[in-house]
């Protein structure tokens, strides 16, 4: 099974969840942040090191590249989530002439983008029960998958769903996991042709695959050499036993 990690305790990625601003919005010092965090990722040099630019997600893409090349990096995976309020700050996958001058800027740098993590929110979530909302969602995955394709990535991390994992009945809970596999089918289809490899991310413990039966249970009913996990230690710690969870997706 392909896994691709996230997190802090087996770090290749930092996820998405940015370093907060200790409730004061006074300045993070986010070159020494990030300092820290290559020295202790040179410890594990049998890893492919990269920063997720989620990390900066209050700040401009190409604005931030510089700052994640001084600091020792040359892998990143891009952060494509909705900022606050639906408001692109970070980075606008639709904008296209705003793309093309970030894979000028990531040349320039000699950056590799390995991954990119899809966008998400309530409503953009693959598992919706309403067709209309979910051809949406699987639609603007799609468009996240030409971006990485462009940025010659080859990881697409998603969420196989943003809703709550507390339901009345089974029944309702399986016909989201079913909304989920057949949504993710579909994309398997459009990214046939492509070298792209998709990454199911597990979730905090309170939403949808956020236990690992769940989310193997989806992995294995799909069935694909191109679809794998990412492992986001932080979500997996606070569900389950992290070493148990690791043990689990490896098998």
């Amino acid at each position: 099974m392909n896994c691709h990690c996230e997190q802090s305790e087996v770090p290749i990625y930092r996820d998405h969840a940015p370093f907060p601003d200790f409730q004061s919005g006074t300045f993070v010092d986010y070159p020494f942040i990030i300092g820290v965090l290559k020295e202790v990722l040179e410890a594990v040099s049998w890893m492919e090191i990269g920063l997720s630019t989620g990390i900066l997600y209050k700040s401009d893409l190409i604005e931030s590249l510089q700052l994640i090349k001084e600091t020792g990096f040359d892998n990143i995976e891009v952060w494509a989530g909705i900022g606050k309020e639906g408001k692109w700050i970070h980075y606008d996958y639709h904008n296209w002439d705003y793309t093309r001058k970030l894979k000028e800027k990531l040349k320039e740098l000699t950056l590799r983008v390995v991954s990119l993590h899809a966008p998400f929110s309530p409503e953009l979530d693959i598992s919706q029960v309403e067709e209309e909302k979910r051809n949406f969602a699987i639609s603007e995955i799609e468009k996240a998958i030409d971006v990485l394709e462009f940025l010659e990535g080859n990881i697409l991390v998603f969420h196989p769903s943003t809703a709550s994992s507390h339901f009345d009945n089974l029944t309702q809970k399986m016909y989201r996991l079913s909304q989920a596999k057949k949504s993710i089918d579909e994309i398997l289809k459009y990214c046939q042709d492509k070298p792209i490899r998709l990454a199911l991310e597990n979730q905090l413990p309170h939403i949808l695959c956020g236990y690992s039966v769940d989310l193997l249970k989806l992995i294995w009913e799909i069935n694909s050499q191109k679809v794998g996990i990412c492992l986001d230690t932080s979500h997996a710690n606070l569900a389950e036993n992290v070493n148990d969870v690791v043990k689990k997706f490896k098998d």
